[in-house]
C-alpha cells in the first residue's frame, strides 16, 4: 500500500532525506524552484560524482497564471505548437523571474552559503537545470535511483514543489509509488520530456546571476568602476556626439587607418655664423645650461649616462621583487606594488 505524504503525520522532506543516502543520482520534474531553497537538497547532491548517470537532473515547468488560462480559453486563435523564438523569450523571461527572486526579502548567510552551493553544483555539473517549455507543465515528480536490488528507484508523486514550504509545510498530498513496473514507466515519462527539443538548458544562465548578485562578495576594485562608469555617463554621450572626423580616400570611402610618412623639415643656415637662431641654439652657454638642470629628459651630454643608471635601478628593484608587471587576480591579497610600463622586465 502507497504511503501518505501531506507534511501532517508524514513529512516528504524525512523521507527524501531517508532515500538519498544510498542514492547516485535524481530525477526531479517540479512547476516551481526557488533559487533560495535549495538548501533543503544541496546535502544529498552534494554526494553525487557529478557528470551523467551521476548527477540530479531538474526539470521545471512552465505553468500559466489565471488570467492567462482564460485568455488562452476564450482565444481565437487555438495553438499548441512553440517554435523556437518563443522558446527563447520564455526561457529570457524566466531568468528575470530567477533575479527577481533574489531581490525580495532580506539577505542572510545562510542564503549566502546555499546560492554559493548552487553554484559550485551546476558547475561541476552536480547538478543540471532545463527549462520545459514545449507546453505548460505542473507535475511534480521525485525519482531517486539507488543501488538497491529490491527497489532501484523510489518514487514519489504528487503535488509539492522544489521549496521549504512545499516540501514541509502542510497542505500538500503526495504519494510513494511502490511498484516496480509503475516506477519504470515514470522514469521513462521523465526521459521523453529531459530528450524534448524544447527543454532548455538553464544551467549556466543560473551560474550567471548568481555570480551577478549579492550572494558572491565584489572587490572594491570593481565597485570603482561601477561608480565610475555611472558619473561618466554625460562624458561618455558627448564622446559619442562630438567625434573627429574620419579621413577618406579620394572616391570618399572612409580611411579607418591613414598613412602616416615621416617627414624631416630642413631649414638652411650657417653653422658658422653664431647669429644664426638654430645655431645659437645649441651654442656652449645653452647647452651648459640644460646640462645644470640634471634631467634625462633635458640632459643632452649625460643623457646615456642618465640612462644607464635608470636601467641599473630598475633592474635593482626587480630582483627585489618590487618592480615587476602584475595581474590584478594576483594582486588581491597583497601590498600595493609598482607597475613597469617601460618595457625593461
Amino acid at each position: 500500500m502507497p504511503t501518505i505524504y501531506d507534511n501532517i503525520e508524514n513529512v516528504l522532506s524525512d523521507e527524501l532525506t531517508n532515500a538519498f543516502d544510498a542514492a547516485y543520482k535524481a530525477d526531479i520534474c517540479v512547476g516551481y524552484f526557488n533559487l533560495r531553497g535549495w538548501n533543503s537538497f544541496e546535502n544529498h547532491v552534494d554526494k553525487f560524482l557529478g557528470g551523467e548517470d551521476a548527477q540530479c537532473r531538474l526539470i521545471i515547468g512552465m505553468h500559466a497564471t489565471p488570467q492567462q488560462l482564460i485568455k488562452t480559453h476564450y482565444s481565437k486563435v487555438k495553438s499548441e505548437s512553440i517554435d523556437n523564438q518563443t522558446a527563447i523569450r520564455l526561457k529570457r523571461e524566466l531568468a528575470q523571474e530567477f533575479r527577481t527572486q533574489l531581490t525580495l526579502g532580506y539577505p542572510s548567510n545562510a542564503d549566502e552559503k546555499t546560492l554559493k552551493k548552487l553554484a559550485d553544483q551546476l558547475r561541476a555539473e552536480k547538478l543540471v537545470i532545463k527549462l520545459f517549455v514545449a507546453h505548460s507543465l505542473h507535475a511534480k515528480l521525485y525519482l531517486i535511483h539507488r543501488h538497491d536490488k529490491f527497489h532501484p528507484v523510489l518514487s514519489y508523486l504528487g503535488s509539492s514543489n522544489l521549496t521549504f514550504s512545499g516540501l514541509s509545510h502542510q497542505g500538500e498530498l503526495n504519494v510513494d509509488v511502490l511498484d516496480r513496473d509503475a516506477a519504470n514507466k515514470l522514469v521513462n515519462w521523465f526521459e521523453e520530456r529531459w530528450e524534448d527539443r524544447y527543454c532548455l538548458d538553464i544551467s549556466k544562465h543560473l551560474i550567471d546571476i548568481i555570480d551577478e548578485s549579492w550572494a558572491v562578495p565584489k572587490p572594491p576594485y570593481y565597485i570603482y568602476l561601477k561608480i565610475a562608469y555611472h558619473l561618466s555617463h554625460e562624458a561618455r554621450e558627448g564622446l559619442d556626439e562630438f567625434k573627429m572626423p574620419v579621413p577618406k580616400f579620394a572616391d570618399n570611402t572612409r580611411n579607418y587607418f591613414p598613412d602616416r610618412e615621416a617627414k624631416k623639415v630642413e631649414y638652411p643656415f650657417d653653422e658658422y655664423d653664431k647669429t644664426a637662431p638654430y645655431t645659437q641654439l645649441y651654442s656652449e652657454s645653452i647647452v651648459s645650461i640644460i646640462d645644470a638642470l640634471n634631467s634625462l629628459r633635458y640632459g643632452l651630454r649625460d643623457y646615456l649616462n642618465h640612462a644607464i643608471k635608470l636601467i641599473e635601478s630598475v633592474l635593482h628593484l626587480r630582483n627585489e621583487g618590487k618592480f615587476c608587471r602584475i595581474e590584478l587576480k594576483e594582486n588581491e591579497q597583497k601590498q600595493p606594488s609598482i607597475i613597469c610600463s617601460l618595457g625593461l622586465i
